[in-house]
């Protein structure tokens, strides 16, 4: 009786395993099925812990997939901007360079300038200085030639400087007054000085004579010209 209650107590506390009434048996039954179906729920237990731990690990890996990813991407990114600094610094000397190098032909040329204009007006300087020179060997070659030309006036002309004139006594008109003067292979008188004009005024004093000044007229009017095509001055 007492074997049959405790098998009913622990039939209510384990409700998987099954008893008979013969108390050895029942617990060698016992023992049996409870080693046949610990290892079915023990093989659960151990696959719920698989899963439970398996899930984590698929999401760690995931966490480190793209952990990796953003290390790649901002590794990429800080090459690139290495590399456009480093294009951007050697586009930088270039240009550097390439302005030092204009600058250095700029002020070359800019000094070359500088001397070609000093050398032109050295040159211009020359050349006026030549010209004063030249005028003044030009008037000693004239003064000579009529020094030597003046001893041998033609006759009936008188000698005044370095020129030699003559006082026609025929009546004549300007025109016909130059044209004989041609013909002797001279010209109407032009007045450069104030001794000539005194000279002049003193030749014709027994008559009117024609000098070398005539009218020639311009877009402004008519303007006073000597024959040998200098202007009028006043003297």
């Amino acid at each position: 009786m007492s074997t049959e209650i405790q098998a009913a107590h622990q039939h209510q506390a384990d409700p998987k395993i099954k008893y008979t009434r013969r108390a050895p048996e029942s617990r060698r039954e016992k023992i049996e099925l409870m080693n046949i179906e610990r290892p079915t729920a023990s093989r659960a237990r151990t696959a719920g812990l698989h899963s439970e731990n398996k899930l984590p690990a698929v999401r760690r890996r995931a966490f480190r997939v793209v952990t990796v990813s953003l290390v790649l991407l901002y590794l990429l990114i800080l090459v690139a901007i290495v590399v456009r600094y480093v294009l951007v610094t050697l586009q930088n000397d270039q240009l550097s360079v390439m302005n030092n190098e204009l600058q250095s032909r700029y002020n070359k040329l800019r000094n070359m300038y500088n001397q070609s204009k000093l050398h032109m007006k050295q040159l211009e300087e020359k050349i006026t200085d030549m010209s004063v020179n030249y005028s003044h060997v030009q008037d000693e070659v004239k003064q000579l030639k009529g020094s030597i030309e003046g001893k041998f006036c033609p006759e009936g002309w008188t000698r005044f400087g370095c020129s030699c004139y003559f006082k026609s006594t025929e009546k004549k008109t300007w025109s016909e007054s130059r044209t004989d003067c041609e013909n002797r292979g001279s010209d109407l008188v032009t007045i450069n000085s104030k001794e000539e004009q005194n000279f002049i005024t003193e030749l014709k004093v027994n008559g009117e004579s024609w000098i070398g000044l005539r009218t020639r007229r311009t877009e402004r009017g008519w303007k006073w010209e000597w024959v040998d095509g200098s202007p009028l001055s006043k003297q």
